[in-house]
């Protein structure tokens, strides 16, 4: 089994400002097809060698203060602090996903002028928003958690109430992009009999050549 993880150095890091968190180092996996190592991403790797089972003994032979063990406790601990506050952790399916993205557009504006004048509302240029429901309708934003230079919007059309929307967000299934689709052609045959209706099913969905699917 170790034989299909290698550790690898690495040797470039991108900016403070893109990686604030540098790795000196990362591992590598791979699934094997016939006498062939194919490289595969840690979560398929993780379907097919049953990963949690064998954690004890690659926690030994790679170290506490690896990438992969600390991955590995920070998923054990949020499991075991949902389970202390009573509440559970559950997938969503798309017919409980609803159309908030359309119906809100009647009641939000999409972009407006900060109170002052000074700045254009963009989300992808904070990183903190605050609200507060004696000011419904105005958001606050600053690029960074507690910044000092923060800007407010009034984002809400006057005279609106907004609405828990009744509408589904997708009717049929979201496309997948058709790399991804032959990506888990490719492994099917290696994933356990008890994870394959899942993967079967996915590949029933209709697939896109687009990197991004138009919601």
């Amino acid at each position: 089994m170790m034989s299909l993880i290698e550790y690898a150095k690495i040797n470039r890091h991108r900016s403070k400002r893109e990686n604030p968190k540098k790795r000196d180092s990362t591992f590598i996996y791979f699934a094997m097809k016939g006498n062939e190592k194919i490289r595969v991403c840690r979560q398929a790797f993780s379907i097919l060698y049953a990963i949690k089972e064998i954690l004890g003994q690659l926690k030994d032979s790679l170290g506490e203060e690896t990438e992969f063990t600390f991955q590995m406790n920070t998923y054990n601990n949020l499991i075991s602090a949902a389970k202390i506050r009573g509440f559970s952790v559950k997938p969503v399916s798309s017919n409980e996903i609803l159309d908030f993205k359309n119906s809100w557009q009647q009641c939000f504006k999409t972009t407006c002028k900060s109170l002052d004048k000074a700045t254009t509302f963009k989300i992808s240029q904070y990183r903190s928003f605050e609200y507060s429901s004696s000011h419904k309708g105005y958001l606050t934003c600053s690029e960074f958690i507690d910044g000092f230079v923060k800007a407010t919007f009034l984002l809400q059309k006057p005279f609106t109430i907004p609405k828990i929307p009744e509408t589904l967000a997708y009717v049929t299934k979201i496309p997948i992009n058709e790399k991804k689709m032959n990506d888990i052609k490719k492994i099917i045959q290696y994933i356990p009999d008890e994870f394959k209706d899942f993967y079967n099913l996915i590949l029933t969905w209709p697939t896109t050549r687009s990197e991004s699917v138009e919601e």
